[in-house]
């Protein structure tokens, strides 16, 4: 099994590119979102699960079936009252994981935690999601000289594409998942994709790659290396 593994929504889309009106375009069609497969409708007339206003108002139930690590949800806040100076994490969903025993995991998904508006205003990232694309860094010796402050902080945030993800990490991964249910609090918000996780970590990287320094103890790969003319005795860096 691979380590992630994107669901086929097909059978749950009611929504489409048009959807997202003057708040532009997203990706659509298989996608890969932070190294993460994600299988988003290829149709622009129904592409996404819409929820809210006179969309899917009731609670919908996307069958799982299978053991997982994690789940993690590619979505989309369509309407923000931040940007009136409405309240910070209003209630936007319930995410509901049942359990194959009949057990249940309940998660809030709230504005600016676990999902946003796009375009995103500045400052304003959720604190519990991440963007579809990751960080970068700009080139360090080349670019228009306006924007020399922005090469000298040596990284740029990432903005999304599209979506924001928002990974569940679950508790009790020994026990198989039946589904996952969306019931919806009001406001309209989208699902575009939703992928599984069969690996026992975080999905988004949270640190760098660090040097890594491996002593081999055994006589006869030391000889070899030695007699290659690799590094000294015993040490390789990777």
């Amino acid at each position: 099994m691979d380590e992630y593994t994107p669901l086929d929504l097909k059978a749950f889309y009611n929504a489409g590119l048009a959807l997202l009106a003057e708040q532009g375009a997203a990706p659509i069609g298989p996608q890969q979102f932070r190294g993460l497969p994600f299988l988003v409708g290829a149709d622009p007339q129904y592409c996404f699960i819409a929820f809210g206003d006179r969309w899917q108002n009731v609670p919908l139930s996307i069958p799982i079936a299978q053991r997982t690590q994690s789940v993690i949800v590619a979505h989309r806040l369509l309407a923000s009252g931040i940007t009136d100076g409405g309240p910070v994490g209003e209630h936007i969903a319930d995410y509901i994981f049942t359990y194959q025993n009949g057990n249940e995991e309940h998660e809030s998904i709230r504005d600016r935690f676990e999902i946003a508006e796009i375009p995103t205003a500045w400052g304003q990232l959720p604190f519990r999601a991440v963007p579809d694309q990751s960080d970068s860094l700009p080139a360090r010796d080349i670019g228009r000289f306006d924007e020399s402050g922005e090469r000298q902080a040596e990284a740029i945030q990432a903005e999304s594409s599209g979506y924001y993800l928002w990974a569940w990490q679950n508790p009790h991964p020994e026990q198989p998942l039946a589904s996952l249910t969306i019931k919806p609090a009001g406001p309209c918000f989208l699902i575009a994709g939703v992928t599984l996780g069969h690996s026992d970590e975080y999905p988004f990287v949270r640190s760098s790659a660090r040097p890594c320094k491996i002593t081999v103890t055994d006589p006869v790969v030391n000889a070899i290396q030695i007699r290659r003319g690799g590094r000294q005795k015993g040490d390789f860096l990777v």
